[in-house]
């Protein structure tokens, strides 16, 4: 079981926006039906994800007590694992993920550099973007929305091809926008409790609302505007459950809202990459028997 606390202390669940970025770039720049991974893609994948893990040791180590009150994981608070264990876990993880990059390029190890920054300020004083609304919004929709696809388009067309790829970094950089502030409303008592200013605690929960429709419409229309017809109806379709948010109160819609847009996106990694659909399937399983057995919870959920 122990090896099992590492693994999901990692929160593997939660890499799966990353790697669907990565796969559903991947296809749109090489402009291909017949989307092939290669070897460097495999490694890029494997150094963005270890960099990712790294980011939610960091993350937890900081955020003990924030995370005891939301009733967060568990694994620092069950002491499942120790502090220092989830220190040494993400320096160990980090260099790795830089080694890795280096045998890719110049451009990719500059990407893991800044993420790599990025992942400390986000969690580490006296920093602290993730406590801070909007710079913590900026750090989440730059980490993801531009560096992970930055990642893909420069593996497949080295760093020039980002040009040509400018417009897919619009539409990441509001679909992640979209879905981080729908995340920080769930959160928002036990943040609020600890110190945490996050979005949906400076701001009213319909103005955080509004904002992820905003994000939203935004992305259809970069969307519409490249030709990214899959990628417009992917935010189209997530619009419909945040537009009825705004007039609902309740967790369960807010939740639904935020996880829909990853799940359509993942489901078009998946039709891309059938071998990526089976791995999510088998993923959601074990985590689903480890988290019940472990903290006797289901999750992942809908809800």
């Amino acid at each position: 079981m122990k090896v099992l606390d590492w693994f999901f202390a990692a929160r593997p669940m939660l890499h799966l926006p990353v790697w669907t970025i990565y796969l559903v770039t991947l296809c749109y720049v090489r402009h291909t039906s017949a989307c092939a991974v290669t070897i460097n893609d495999l490694v890029a994948m494997l150094a963005i994800n270890l960099m990712t893990a790294s980011a939610y040791f960091v993350n937890q180590y900081f955020d003990m007590e924030s995370d005891r009150i939301n009733q967060k994981l568990g694994f620092l608070q069950l002491g499942l694992l120790a502090p220092n264990q989830m220190a040494h876990g993400f320096i160990m993880l980090a260099l790795i993920s830089l080694s890795l990059s280096v045998l890719l390029s110049a451009f990719m190890f500059f990407v893991l550099c800044f993420l790599f920054l990025m992942n400390w300020m986000y969690s580490a004083s006296p920093w602290r973007l993730k406590d801070r609304p909007y710079a913590g919004l900026f750090a989440n929709a730059v980490s993801f929305g531009i560096l992970v696809p930055s990642a893909s388009i420069a593996t497949s067309l080295g760093y020039h091809g980002i040009v040509h790829g400018a417009l897919l970094l619009m539409y990441f950089f509001f679909a992640v926008t979209t879905v981080h502030l729908l995340t920080t409303i769930p959160d928002k008592e036990g943040d609020s409790r600890s110190g945490k200013k996050t979005v949906a605690v400076v701001l009213p929960l319909r103005a955080v609302k509004v904002l992820a429709l905003m994000s939203l419409i935004l992305s259809v229309v970069v969307a519409y505007g490249a030709g990214y017809t899959m990628l417009m109806w992917i935010s189209l379709v997530s619009a419909v459950p945040v537009v009825f948010s705004i007039g609902v109160e309740g967790e369960s819609i807010t939740l639904f809202s935020a996880k829909l847009p990853i799940a359509l996106l993942t489901g078009l990694a998946g039709w891309f990459y059938p071998g990526y659909f089976m791995f999510v399937v088998v993923l959601i399983i074990v985590t689903r028997l480890y988290y019940r057995r472990r903290f006797s919870m289901n999750y992942p959920s809908i809800r």
